[in-house]
């Protein structure tokens, strides 16, 4: 019994290391037919307590998985700008790159300790929000900079643009979706 238990386990892991193989032989980038298509995911982040810890975490865990990251984030125009500094900021985040890839940082992103509560502990992101998840026709070169720790700050006319270009329809759709938010 226990025997052959553990022979029909070592072949189930003969079986995984099989694929895992076949899939590190393929890249986006070398151009080749067999590459896995375009994948993207947006996401609507409601906080970042630890803004510099959670962005950090964000860009190697994209880097390992050999996906592109953007983050960015805007306050809303209202009549008092002295108040509006004072919001959080909305955050938008895009994970860019191989489907295998985009859906590992997605896996790694719900179950890992990337931010902490109000009282200082790691705790899990429980408050994102998938705006899109989808094949995406490309991905713009100038993709690198908008990770930079630096230039995370826009409008939303910006983002707006930014992932219209990523693909049409997620730009209108990014619209609706805060629309209905009602910020």
């Amino acid at each position: 019994g226990v025997e052959r238990l553990f022979l029909t386990c070592m072949k189930i892991n003969d079986h995984r290391t099989a694929d895992v193989d076949e899939h590190k032989g393929h890249d986006v980038n070398e151009g080749g037919g067999n590459a896995e298509s375009k994948h993207g995911v947006l996401v609507h982040v409601d906080h970042m307590n630890d803004g510099k810890r959670y962005q950090k975490w964000l860009r190697k865990t994209c880097q390992a998985q050999g996906c592109t990251l953007m983050i960015r984030q805007f306050h809303w125009e209202t009549a008092d700008t002295n108040n509006n500094n004072q919001r959080r900021p909305t955050i938008c985040v895009g994970v860019f790159g191989e489907s295998g890839g985009v859906k590992k940082v997605m896996k790694l992103w719900r179950t890992s300790r990337v931010d902490v509560d109000s009282k200082g502990r790691p705790c899990l992101e429980r408050m994102m929000t998938v705006i899109e998840d989808g094949d995406i026709p490309q991905i713009p070169n100038n993709m690198s900079s908008f990770s930079d720790e630096n230039g995370v700050d826009c409008t939303f006319e910006d983002l707006e643009r930014i992932v219209s270009a990523i693909d049409a329809s997620w730009g209108k759709n990014l619209s609706g979706h805060f629309r209905r938010d009602s910020f």
